[in-house]
Protein backbone atom coordinates (compact mmCIF):
# COMPACT_ATOMS: atom_id res chain seq x y z
CA UNK A 1 0.00 0.00 0.00
CA UNK A 2 2.84 2.35 0.98
CA UNK A 3 4.78 1.43 -2.12
CA UNK A 4 1.68 1.91 -4.26
CA UNK A 5 1.05 5.35 -2.68
CA UNK A 6 4.71 6.30 -3.09
CA UNK A 7 4.68 5.26 -6.75
CA UNK A 8 1.46 7.19 -7.29
CA UNK A 9 2.96 10.33 -5.73
CA UNK A 10 6.08 10.00 -7.85
CA UNK A 11 3.88 9.71 -10.93
CA UNK A 12 2.09 12.95 -10.00
CA UNK A 13 5.42 14.73 -9.52
CA UNK A 14 6.63 14.02 -13.06
CA UNK A 15 6.87 17.24 -15.17
CA UNK A 16 5.22 15.53 -18.11
CA UNK A 17 2.28 14.16 -16.06
CA UNK A 18 -0.79 13.84 -18.32
CA UNK A 19 -4.11 13.94 -16.44
CA UNK A 20 -6.15 12.69 -19.41
CA UNK A 21 -3.88 9.66 -19.91
CA UNK A 22 -3.91 8.88 -16.15
CA UNK A 23 -7.71 8.91 -15.99
CA UNK A 24 -8.00 6.84 -19.17
CA UNK A 25 -5.64 4.18 -17.83
CA UNK A 26 -7.35 4.11 -14.42
CA UNK A 27 -10.86 3.75 -15.81
CA UNK A 28 -9.79 1.05 -18.21
CA UNK A 29 -8.70 -1.36 -15.42
CA UNK A 30 -12.10 -2.11 -13.93
CA UNK A 31 -14.17 -0.96 -10.99
CA UNK A 32 -12.01 -2.63 -8.29
CA UNK A 33 -8.94 -0.87 -9.59
CA UNK A 34 -10.74 2.47 -9.58
CA UNK A 35 -11.90 1.91 -5.95
CA UNK A 36 -8.39 1.03 -4.79
CA UNK A 37 -6.90 4.01 -6.67
CA UNK A 38 -9.48 6.35 -5.14
CA UNK A 39 -8.66 5.09 -1.65
CA UNK A 40 -4.96 5.49 -2.29
CA UNK A 41 -5.49 9.09 -3.43
CA UNK A 42 -7.53 9.82 -0.27
CA UNK A 43 -4.79 8.33 1.90
CA UNK A 44 -2.11 10.41 0.13
CA UNK A 45 -4.19 13.56 0.58
CA UNK A 46 -4.64 12.81 4.33
CA UNK A 47 -0.94 12.15 4.71
CA UNK A 48 -0.02 15.41 2.94
CA UNK A 49 -2.43 17.28 5.20
CA UNK A 50 -0.80 15.76 8.32
CA UNK A 51 2.67 16.63 7.00
CA UNK A 52 1.56 20.22 6.36
CA UNK A 53 0.16 20.50 9.90
CA UNK A 54 3.41 19.21 11.38
CA UNK A 55 5.45 21.70 9.30
CA UNK A 56 3.24 24.56 10.43
CA UNK A 57 3.61 23.55 14.08
CA UNK A 58 7.39 23.20 13.70
CA UNK A 59 7.67 26.70 12.14
CA UNK A 60 5.13 28.36 14.46
CA UNK A 61 7.60 30.79 16.07
CA UNK A 62 9.14 31.81 12.76
CA UNK A 63 5.72 32.38 11.24
CA UNK A 64 4.70 34.58 14.18
CA UNK A 65 7.91 36.60 13.83
CA UNK A 66 7.30 37.07 10.11
CA UNK A 67 3.74 38.13 10.85
CA UNK A 68 5.15 40.79 13.21
CA UNK A 69 7.53 41.98 10.48
CA UNK A 70 4.63 42.17 8.06
CA UNK A 71 2.72 44.26 10.59
CA UNK A 72 5.70 46.59 10.94
CA UNK A 73 5.98 46.79 7.15
CA UNK A 74 2.33 47.67 6.90
CA UNK A 75 2.87 50.42 9.47
CA UNK A 76 5.84 51.78 7.54
CA UNK A 77 3.83 51.71 4.34
CA UNK A 78 1.11 53.63 6.12
CA UNK A 79 3.65 56.24 7.21
CA UNK A 80 4.95 56.51 3.66
CA UNK A 81 1.42 56.98 2.38
CA UNK A 82 0.93 59.79 4.88
CA UNK A 83 4.17 61.44 3.73
CA UNK A 84 3.12 61.11 0.10
CA UNK A 85 -0.29 62.60 0.85
CA UNK A 86 1.38 65.47 2.72
CA UNK A 87 3.76 66.02 -0.21
CA UNK A 88 0.84 66.09 -2.64
CA UNK A 89 -0.92 68.61 -0.44
CA UNK A 90 2.23 70.76 -0.32
CA UNK A 91 2.62 70.60 -4.10
CA UNK A 92 -0.98 71.64 -4.57
CA UNK A 93 -0.47 74.54 -2.17
CA UNK A 94 2.72 75.59 -4.01
CA UNK A 95 0.84 75.50 -7.30
CA UNK A 96 -1.88 77.63 -5.81
CA UNK A 97 0.60 80.09 -4.24
CA UNK A 98 2.95 80.34 -7.24
CA UNK A 99 1.34 79.22 -10.49
CA UNK A 100 -1.99 80.95 -9.97
CA UNK A 101 -0.40 84.41 -9.49
CA UNK A 102 1.99 83.63 -12.38
CA UNK A 103 -0.86 82.82 -14.74
CA UNK A 104 -2.66 85.93 -13.55
CA UNK A 105 0.42 88.10 -14.21
CA UNK A 106 0.95 86.42 -17.60
CA UNK A 107 -2.66 87.06 -18.61
CA UNK A 108 -2.45 90.69 -17.52
CA UNK A 109 0.86 91.14 -19.36
CA UNK A 110 -0.74 89.75 -22.51
CA UNK A 111 -3.68 92.13 -22.13
CA UNK A 112 -1.29 95.02 -21.53
CA UNK A 113 0.67 94.12 -24.68
CA UNK A 114 -2.53 94.01 -26.71
CA UNK A 115 -3.57 97.37 -25.31
CA UNK A 116 -0.15 98.78 -26.17
CA UNK A 117 -0.37 97.38 -29.72
CA UNK A 118 -3.80 98.93 -30.13
CA UNK A 119 -2.51 102.22 -28.77
CA UNK A 120 0.42 102.20 -31.22
CA UNK A 121 -1.90 101.30 -34.10
CA UNK A 122 -4.31 104.11 -33.21
CA UNK A 123 -1.44 106.60 -32.99
CA UNK A 124 -0.05 105.43 -36.35
CA UNK A 125 -3.54 105.59 -37.82
CA UNK A 126 -3.97 109.17 -36.63
CA UNK A 127 -0.64 110.28 -38.15
CA UNK A 128 -1.41 108.36 -41.34
CA UNK A 129 -4.80 110.01 -41.81
CA UNK A 130 -3.26 113.41 -41.09
CA UNK A 131 -0.59 112.89 -43.77
CA UNK A 132 -3.18 111.49 -46.19
CA UNK A 133 -5.30 114.63 -45.81
CA UNK A 134 -2.20 116.78 -46.26
CA UNK A 135 -1.28 114.89 -49.45
CA UNK A 136 -4.79 115.39 -50.84
CA UNK A 137 -4.55 119.10 -50.12
CA UNK A 138 -1.16 119.30 -51.84
CA UNK A 139 -2.36 117.37 -54.90
CA UNK A 140 -5.62 119.31 -55.20
CA UNK A 141 -3.94 122.73 -54.96
CA UNK A 142 -4.06 124.82 -58.17
CA UNK A 143 -0.26 125.19 -58.19
CA UNK A 144 0.92 121.71 -57.23
CA UNK A 145 4.24 121.47 -55.39
CA UNK A 146 5.33 117.95 -56.27
CA UNK A 147 8.44 118.17 -54.10
CA UNK A 148 6.39 118.75 -50.92
CA UNK A 149 3.87 116.14 -52.02
CA UNK A 150 6.75 113.69 -52.50
CA UNK A 151 7.91 114.29 -48.93
CA UNK A 152 4.43 113.55 -47.58
CA UNK A 153 4.12 110.55 -49.89
CA UNK A 154 7.40 109.10 -48.61
CA UNK A 155 6.14 109.28 -45.01
CA UNK A 156 2.90 107.55 -46.01
CA UNK A 157 4.70 104.80 -47.94
CA UNK A 158 7.07 104.25 -45.00
CA UNK A 159 4.06 103.85 -42.70
CA UNK A 160 2.54 101.30 -45.10
CA UNK A 161 5.79 99.33 -45.27
CA UNK A 162 5.70 98.86 -41.50
CA UNK A 163 2.56 96.78 -42.01
CA UNK A 164 -0.74 96.62 -40.18
CA UNK A 165 -2.48 99.62 -41.73
CA UNK A 166 -3.54 97.84 -44.92
CA UNK A 167 -5.63 95.42 -42.86
CA UNK A 168 -7.82 98.30 -41.62
CA UNK A 169 -10.93 98.18 -43.80
CA UNK A 170 -11.63 101.91 -43.74
CA UNK A 171 -8.15 102.63 -45.15
CA UNK A 172 -8.33 100.42 -48.24
CA UNK A 173 -9.66 103.16 -50.48
CA UNK A 174 -7.16 105.65 -49.06
CA UNK A 175 -4.26 103.23 -49.56
CA UNK A 176 -5.28 102.65 -53.19
CA UNK A 177 -5.41 106.40 -53.82
CA UNK A 178 -1.98 106.88 -52.18
CA UNK A 179 -0.40 104.22 -54.39
CA UNK A 180 -1.96 105.75 -57.51
CA UNK A 181 -0.76 109.19 -56.44
CA UNK A 182 2.74 107.81 -55.89
CA UNK A 183 2.79 106.43 -59.43
CA UNK A 184 1.57 109.76 -60.76
CA UNK A 185 4.21 111.78 -58.89
CA UNK A 186 7.02 109.47 -59.98
CA UNK A 187 5.96 109.55 -63.64
CA UNK A 188 5.76 113.34 -63.58
CA UNK A 189 9.18 113.62 -61.95
CA UNK A 190 10.71 111.22 -64.49
CA UNK A 191 9.28 113.29 -67.32
CA UNK A 192 10.55 116.52 -65.74
CA UNK A 193 14.01 114.99 -65.34
CA UNK A 194 14.18 113.88 -68.99
CA UNK A 195 12.74 117.15 -70.32
CA UNK A 196 14.87 119.31 -68.05
CA UNK A 197 18.05 117.44 -69.02
CA UNK A 198 17.23 117.61 -72.73
CA UNK A 199 16.20 121.25 -72.73
CA UNK A 200 18.41 122.50 -69.91
CA UNK A 201 15.40 123.63 -67.85
CA UNK A 202 16.66 124.44 -64.36
CA UNK A 203 13.12 124.62 -62.93
CA UNK A 204 12.13 121.16 -64.16
CA UNK A 205 15.43 119.67 -62.99
CA UNK A 206 15.14 121.38 -59.61
CA UNK A 207 11.64 119.96 -58.98
CA UNK A 208 12.49 116.47 -60.28
CA UNK A 209 15.67 116.19 -58.21
CA UNK A 210 13.88 117.34 -55.06
CA UNK A 211 11.07 114.83 -55.66
CA UNK A 212 13.47 111.92 -56.06
CA UNK A 213 15.51 113.04 -53.07
CA UNK A 214 12.38 113.16 -50.91
CA UNK A 215 11.32 109.72 -52.18
CA UNK A 216 14.83 108.41 -51.36
CA UNK A 217 15.42 107.16 -54.91
CA UNK A 218 17.67 109.90 -56.32
CA UNK A 219 20.55 107.71 -57.51
CA UNK A 220 18.37 104.95 -59.07
CA UNK A 221 16.55 107.57 -61.13
CA UNK A 222 19.79 109.29 -62.20
CA UNK A 223 21.28 105.92 -63.12
CA UNK A 224 18.21 105.15 -65.25
CA UNK A 225 18.55 108.52 -67.01
CA UNK A 226 22.23 107.89 -67.76
CA UNK A 227 21.40 104.40 -69.07
CA UNK A 228 18.85 105.91 -71.47
CA UNK A 229 21.43 108.45 -72.71
CA UNK A 230 24.05 105.72 -73.16
CA UNK A 231 21.54 103.61 -75.10
CA UNK A 232 20.88 106.60 -77.35
CA UNK A 233 24.60 107.04 -77.95
CA UNK A 234 25.13 103.31 -78.62
CA UNK A 235 22.45 103.44 -81.33
CA UNK A 236 24.44 106.00 -83.31
CA UNK A 237 25.90 104.09 -86.26
CA UNK A 238 29.67 104.02 -86.88
CA UNK A 239 30.33 102.15 -90.14
CA UNK A 240 33.76 101.04 -91.33
CA UNK A 241 33.31 102.19 -94.92
CA UNK A 242 33.57 105.51 -96.69
CA UNK A 243 31.14 107.20 -94.33
CA UNK A 244 33.30 106.52 -91.29
CA UNK A 245 34.55 110.07 -90.74
CA UNK A 246 31.13 111.63 -91.10
CA UNK A 247 29.59 109.02 -88.77
CA UNK A 248 32.42 109.53 -86.28
CA UNK A 249 31.75 113.24 -86.31
CA UNK A 250 28.09 112.57 -85.59
CA UNK A 251 28.99 110.22 -82.73
CA UNK A 252 31.31 112.81 -81.23
CA UNK A 253 28.63 115.49 -81.52
CA UNK A 254 26.12 113.24 -79.74
CA UNK A 255 28.69 112.42 -77.07
CA UNK A 256 29.58 116.07 -76.55
CA UNK A 257 25.93 117.13 -76.34
CA UNK A 258 25.08 114.43 -73.84
CA UNK A 259 28.16 115.14 -71.75
CA UNK A 260 27.22 118.82 -71.66
CA UNK A 261 23.72 117.94 -70.44
CA UNK A 262 25.09 115.63 -67.77
CA UNK A 263 27.56 118.32 -66.71
CA UNK A 264 24.72 120.83 -66.21
CA UNK A 265 22.80 118.26 -64.23
CA UNK A 266 25.92 117.41 -62.21
CA UNK A 267 26.54 121.07 -61.33
CA UNK A 268 22.93 121.47 -60.22
CA UNK A 269 23.19 118.39 -58.00
CA UNK A 270 26.41 119.71 -56.42
CA UNK A 271 24.72 123.01 -55.61
CA UNK A 272 21.56 121.59 -54.06
CA UNK A 273 20.97 120.94 -50.36
CA UNK A 274 17.76 119.64 -48.89
CA UNK A 275 16.17 122.50 -46.90
CA UNK A 276 14.62 120.15 -44.34
CA UNK A 277 17.52 117.80 -43.53
CA UNK A 278 20.35 120.13 -44.64
CA UNK A 279 21.84 117.17 -46.50
CA UNK A 280 23.56 117.79 -49.82
CA UNK A 281 22.31 115.93 -52.89
CA UNK A 282 25.87 115.04 -53.88
CA UNK A 283 26.28 113.07 -50.64
CA UNK A 284 23.64 110.61 -51.91
CA UNK A 285 25.82 109.89 -54.97
CA UNK A 286 28.97 109.68 -52.87
CA UNK A 287 27.36 106.95 -50.75
CA UNK A 288 26.94 104.95 -53.98
CA UNK A 289 30.61 105.48 -54.91
CA UNK A 290 29.89 108.20 -57.50
CA UNK A 291 32.10 111.22 -56.81
CA UNK A 292 31.08 112.99 -60.03
CA UNK A 293 28.08 112.31 -62.23
CA UNK A 294 29.94 113.73 -65.27
CA UNK A 295 32.97 111.52 -64.69
CA UNK A 296 30.75 108.47 -64.23
CA UNK A 297 28.91 109.15 -67.51
CA UNK A 298 32.12 109.96 -69.37
CA UNK A 299 33.71 106.66 -68.34
CA UNK A 300 30.68 104.70 -69.55
CA UNK A 301 30.35 106.70 -72.80
CA UNK A 302 34.02 106.46 -73.76
CA UNK A 303 33.90 102.74 -73.09
CA UNK A 304 31.01 102.48 -75.53
CA UNK A 305 32.96 104.57 -78.09
CA UNK A 306 36.01 102.34 -77.72
CA UNK A 307 33.82 99.32 -78.42
CA UNK A 308 32.52 100.97 -81.59
CA UNK A 309 36.06 101.83 -82.80
CA UNK A 310 37.21 98.30 -82.01
CA UNK A 311 34.41 96.90 -84.19
CA UNK A 312 35.39 99.27 -87.01
CA UNK A 313 39.03 98.18 -86.78
CA UNK A 314 37.99 94.54 -86.76
CA UNK A 315 35.79 95.04 -89.85
CA UNK A 316 38.62 96.73 -91.76
CA UNK A 317 41.08 94.04 -90.81
CA UNK A 318 38.76 91.32 -92.03
CA UNK A 319 38.48 92.86 -95.51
Amino acid sequence: MAQSASALVEQFRKPDFDVAAFVRDATGQGGDRIARLTQTLEDCAGRFDDDLQREIIACHEELLQNASNISNLDGQLGNIREVVDTLKTSISRVKGDVLTPFHSVKRRAMLLKRMQDVNVLIRRLRYFLFDARKLRTQMEAPAKDFSKAAHTLQELEAALQEGGLERVDILRGEVTWIRETGTRIRRQAEEDLRTGTRQGSQISLHVALQVFFNLQCLWPQLRRLLSEMLDEFSQAVLPAGSGFHQALEMNLQVLAAQTQRVHVLDELIRSKTDPLTQRSFSSVLEEEGVASLTAHFWAEATSSLRSKLARVASDRASR
